[in-house]
C-alpha cells in the first residue's frame, strides 16, 4: 500500500471523471459476475448464511464500484434519487404488510408457521414461508437506503468562496 501511495501520486483522475478505458471495459465485463453474487445471497438467504441485508450491501458496493470507474454522473442515470426513494418506501410498506399478515392470521407480527403459510420441504428453494419474501424486501430496502446515502455523499462539493 505504501509503494502504491508513493508511486501513484498525481495519477488519480479528476473528481467525477472516472478511471481509464481499460478499467471501465474490465469492469463492464465483470459487472454481471459482481451482480450475480449479491442476488444469489438474497435469494438463498433462507437456506445459507446471508440474506437481504448482506446481498443489498453487495449490490450497493457494485454501485460504488461503478461510480468510481465511470464517474459521478453514472449513479443519477442508473438510479435517479426519486426512484430510490419510491423503492425504499414501497419496500418498507411491503415489509409492514407482511408483518400485518402475520398479525391477521396468527396473532403475531411476522407470524410464519403459525399463520398457516406453506413451509415446503426443508432445504428446498420454495420453503420457509415468508422468509424468502422478507429477504427480498430487506434487500430492496437496503439497496434503496444505502444507495440514497451514497447518492448524497458522492455529489461534488461546491467550491468554497
Amino acid at each position: 500500500m505504501a509503494v502504491g501511495a508513493l508511486l501513484g501520486a498525481g495519477r488519480l483522475p479528476a473528481p467525477g471523471s472516472g478511471l481509464s478505458v481499460l478499467v471501465r471495459r474490465g469492469l463492464a465485463f465483470l459487472a454481471s459476475a459482481f451482480w450475480l453474487l449479491p442476488v444469489y445471497v438474497i435469494v438463498h438467504g433462507h437456506l445459507s448464511p446471508g440474506g437481504g441485508f448482506q446481498g443489498g450491501v453487495g449490490l450497493v458496493a457494485l454501485l460504488v464500484l461503478l461510480t468510481v470507474a465511470y464517474g459521478t454522473g453514472l449513479l443519477p442515470r442508473l438510479l435517479p434519487l426519486r426512484r430510490l426513494a419510491v423503492m425504499e418506501y414501497l419496500a418498507a410498506l411491503a415489509l409492514l404488510l407482511a408483518g400485518c399478515y402475520g398479525l391477521w392470521r396468527a396473532e403475531a407480527f411476522l407470524g410464519n408457521r403459525v399463520a398457516g403459510l406453506p413451509l415446503g420441504i426443508p432445504g428446498a428453494m420454495l420453503s420457509a414461508g415468508l422468509i424468502p419474501l422478507l429477504n427480498l424486501l430487506i434487500g430492496l430496502k437496503v439497496v434503496a437506503g444505502l444507495g440514497t446515502i451514497f447518492f448524497h455523499l458522492q455529489k461534488d462539493e461546491e467550491p468554497v468562496t
